[in-house]
């Protein structure tokens, strides 16, 4: 199902923290280079602590079925503002496509930054290929829209047979 109405998305300036590329220039993955994946510590209360917990369960589950999935793959790119490093939650190939996953607890406006503005540019250059793009949730918020056609799934699996360029997963429901 496709939501077209909603909150209506107000970008924000480039000076607001939110990350994006601009002028990408190089992009690389980072295969072995680094663990970022145990580099921070888990919170153990609120709602970080809960979201930490839902990311390490869906990434366990997606490693155990998909042996090519990656969790917190690096990649190094440039900019005009220099070399830098993001980390998209988990990344696999499925039938020839790169699949870019980011897993948020709740529905957000933040992961279609994320994968729209960050990842898949720099997944595109790394790679040669554009890739899709899904954010797994916990808890699904229709109000929140993003600002392109969008799946909304129940499962993982019809999100890889939908063909989908952009889809939602509702996990666990």
């Amino acid at each position: 199902m496709q939501y077209t109405g909603g909150v209506s998305y107000v970008p924000k300036t480039k000076n607001s923290g939110r990350r994006e590329v601009y002028g990408l220039t190089s992009a690389n993955a980072m295969f072995g280079q680094y663990d970022y994946a145990k580099r921070f510590p888990v919170p153990k209360k609120g709602a970080k602590g809960s979201g930490i917990r839902f990311e390490t369960k869906v990434h366990s589950t997606l490693a155990a079925r998909y042996p090519g999935y990656i969790s917190a793959l690096p990649f190094r790119y440039s900019d005009v503002r220099g070399s830098r490093v993001c980390i998209p939650d988990g990344i696999f190939i499925h039938a020839g496509r790169v699949v870019v996953v980011e897993i948020k607890l709740r529905h957000c406006i933040e992961a279609w930054m994320q994968l729209r503005k960050l990842y898949f540019p720099v997944v595109t250059s790394a790679f040669g290929q554009s890739p899709r793009l899904l954010e797994v949730v916990q808890f699904y918020v229709p109000e929140v829209v993003f600002p392109e056609p969008t799946v909304v799934l129940p499962s993982f699996e019809q999100f890889l047979c939908s063909g989908a360029e952009m889809g939602v997963v509702l996990w666990g429901r």
